[in-house]
């Protein structure tokens, strides 16, 4: 192990023993009184496994290298329970735990691994490299192996905020190891080779009886016209479906091509598909099955738009967010959110709306929660050919889950919100009320106001009362005004009128007059004019005087 990586160590077990983040991970869970045997044992194992990987003989190895692009090289790894080979860069050195993440391997089974590739700025769910680039020159970095610790092949680390898939530990230490990556020029484009595939959209699921649609990117890589023979090709378990097109692309040009094939009589299994040329080829797996499938990953919100990664409906449907009261029974009441209709087939980053939008819901008192919650995803069928999700407003007769061996098809993940901040308290409301009900210039913090710092202006967000409402300035004379109330108070002389539609009242000091009327209508008027003396008059009329 070179010195670099013993002071890596160094750094990184103070940080550590993640601060939390990792021994959170591998902490046992204690179970609750709403989790079902079947999520108790799910825990119990991942919380198992935790404590395995931390004995065990993880190991990294990570070399000096030149890099001509995005992809750097770990030269081994050893992961006893599976997970990944992470890549920080050098501000784990100064803290950032998990922001310091910038790429990630795909999921590892148990094993050891050579020659890992790992793409940097790309790919780790919940961080952003928008504003990223390639480090120019020499830059260190430091290879992790982590733990797949919520048993669903996705790296949540980030996203999770370290609760989840962290480091392996090692004698009480992270198990890494550190490099320095020299970046260079990118490699010569390779010579032409006529026409080849350039990119490839095709599902990975597909129901029987069904249309598999398949579009791919074609590139000429000669200067001159070529004409190939292109082909789709469906293979595996005894099935070889081949789609052929002859196509003509000009030189240095690209052409999008759809192909389509028809998966009746293909049984249900797993296959692979993809399209051909001369030169070139590009497959991905495809599953044949009528079973739904969805799929919810961990993740970062600042609103209530939360993304499902991918969703089967072979029938089509919908996709439903339930909350965790659904594991203590509440089928119905624990549905915060729907996707639109989704046509059958396969579909990713299908964004769902919490808290609205669910015909029969009542989300009026709902508030988006702060901090980390667990929801559920559940794909929905449509039963009654309306395209609207019914499940809810029928109390569960219309539009139910689809059902595989007797049991809803689900997946949890655990979602961080993480909400913008208050506002500074300056707006353009008025601050003023209507009547006897809510001030509408009281608002929650931060909301507008009118931003002369009179209460009105982001106050403590509880709502008014519509009692009158106070502005004090000094040296000058100001009014807010509102349909029932106003009342203004100055100093340096000061005057202080208040004015409602009902009443009216005049207060004086130093000789007092009081007269009573009544009317259908009361209107009141206070003034205190303060000087070095101080007068008020006090007035009520009704109909009938009375002094």
């Amino acid at each position: 192990m070179t010195r670099r990586t013993l002071a890596v160590l160094a750094v990184v077990a103070t940080l550590v023993l993640w601060g939390g983040a990792a021994t959170a991970v591998h902490a046992p869970v204690e179970q609750t009184a709403t989790q079902a045997p079947a999520e108790q044992t799910a825990i119990d194992d991942a919380a198992t496994a935790a404590n395995v990987a931390q004995e065990a003989n993880a190991s990294v190895t990570f070399g000096d290298q030149n890099a001509s692009d995005t992809t750097v090289t770990v030269e081994n790894a050893t992961l006893p329970e599976g997970g990944y080979v992470v890549i920080h860069d050098d501000t784990l050195l100064d803290g950032d735990v998990t922001g310091s993440v910038v790429g990630v391997s795909e999921y590892l089974d148990p094993g050891t691994y050579e020659e890992v590739n790992v793409t940097l700025y790309e790919d780790v769910v919940g961080a952003d490299f928008s504003n990223a680039t390639l480090p120019n020159g020499t830059a260190q970095f430091i290879a992790m192996p982590h733990v797949e610790t919520g048993n669903n092949t996705t790296y949540e680390f980030v996203a999770t905020n370290g609760s989840e898939d962290g480091a392996y530990v090692v004698d009480g230490e992270p198990v890494v190891d550190a490099a320095n990556v020299t970046f260079g020029e990118m490699q010569a484009e390779e010579p032409n080779r006529g026409i080849v595939v350039d990119g490839l959209e095709a599902p990975p699921m597909a129901a029987t009886n069904t249309t598999v649609v398949v579009n791919a990117t074609l590139e000429n890589t000669a200067e001159d016209p070529r004409t190939e023979d292109v082909a789709f090709r469906l293979e595996g378990g005894g099935v070889d479906e081949v789609v052929h097109k002859n196509l003509t692309i000009a030189g240095d040009e690209s052409l999008s091509v759809t192909f389509e094939v028809n998966t009746t009589g293909v049984p249900e299994d797993e296959y692979i598909h993809g399209v051909t040329t001369y030169n070139s080829s590009e497959f991905t797996e495809l599953e044949v099955t009528d079973d739904a499938e969805v799929r919810l990953i961990g993740q970062a919100a600042d609103d209530a738009n939360i993304t499902v990664q991918s969703v089967f409906v072979p029938e089509g449907g919908y996709v439903a967010i339930h909350d965790d009261t659904l594991l203590e029974g509440e089928v119905i009441g624990s549905v915060v959110g729907v996707s639109e209709y989704l046509e059958p087939g396969y579909h990713a980053d299908v964004e769902v709306m919490l808290y609205e939008g669910v015909p029969g819901a009542d989300f009026s008192n709902a508030t988006l929660p702060n901090g980390t919650e667990r929801f559920i995803a559940m794909p929905h069928l449509e039963t009654n050919d309306n395209t609207t999700y019914d499940f809810v407003a029928t109390n569960g007769s219309d539009d139910g889950p689809y059902v595989v061996d007797g049991q809803p098809v689900i997946d949890d993940g655990i979602v961080n919100f993480t909400p913008e901040g208050p506002g500074d308290g300056a707006g353009e409301g008025d601050g003023a009320g209507e009547g006897g009900g809510a001030d509408e210039g009281d608002g929650q913090d931060g909301e507008p106001g009118d931003g002369d710092g009179a209460p009105p202006d982001g106050q403590d967000g509880e709502p008014g009362d519509g009692e009158p409402t106070t502005t004090t300035t000094e040296d000058d004379t100001q009014t807010t005004t509102d349909d029932d109330t106003t009342e203004t108070t100055t100093e340096d002389d000061t005057t202080e009128t208040t004015t409602e539609d009902d009443t009216t009242e005049t207060t004086t000091e130093d000789d007092t007059t009081e007269t009573t009327t009544e009317d259908d209508t009361t209107e009141t008027t206070e003034t205190t004019t303060e000087d070095d003396t101080t007068e008020t008059t006090e007035t009520t009329t009704e109909d009938e005087a009375s002094a």
